[in-house]
């Protein structure tokens, strides 16, 4: 059985295959560079999906949590595209694949950390509305205590999710 873990990284890796074909189709539509073979760009997604598949399992970018600022969001999803990208840049030294190119990477790079930060919160938001509509972030609690817990109790009824 597949885990909601592996789940969210396949998909964050077929978002990642998606970007990459968006920035191909871009950059052959707005200029004049020759397309290139079908094999070409075949094994520079399989590439991209294998690289990704195992740098989000690896820094464990399926786990849908609470994060709430976009700073550590940002910072947990630059180490696997950064290493992403400079393992397709080392890749492209061997095989000199033009798709692979330096202005495509960086662009691929820019827009899939913005894609996959925008799934990550996207995602989180929607299962929160869903939660909250069914009723599920109710919290009982049942506190045995004395007189003078009292001030622990209010800690714990003022406390935010």
């Amino acid at each position: 059985m597949i885990s909601k873990q592996s789940l969210s990284i396949i998909f964050q890796v077929m978002l990642s295959i998606a970007c990459f074909s968006f920035v191909w189709w871009f950059e052959i539509s707005s200029s004049k560079a020759h397309i290139e073979s079908v094999n070409e760009l075949r094994n520079s997604l399989v590439v991209i999906a294998v690289v990704w598949l195992f740098l989000l399992s690896l820094f464990k970018s399926g786990k849908i949590d609470q994060s709430i600022s976009y700073f550590p969001l940002i910072v947990a999803y630059m180490k696997p595209v950064l290493t992403g990208v400079l393992s397709l840049y080392i890749f492209n030294i061997f095989f000199g694949y033009s798709a692979l190119g330096v202005k495509n990477l960086v662009i691929f790079g820019t827009f899939n950390l913005f894609v996959l930060i925008t799934y990550k919160k996207s995602f989180f938001t929607v299962m929160r509305f869903f939660t909250k509509k069914r009723d599920y972030n109710v919290r009982r609690l049942l506190i045995v205590a004395d007189e003078g817990s009292s001030e622990y109790i209010e800690k714990i009824i003022r406390a935010k999710d």
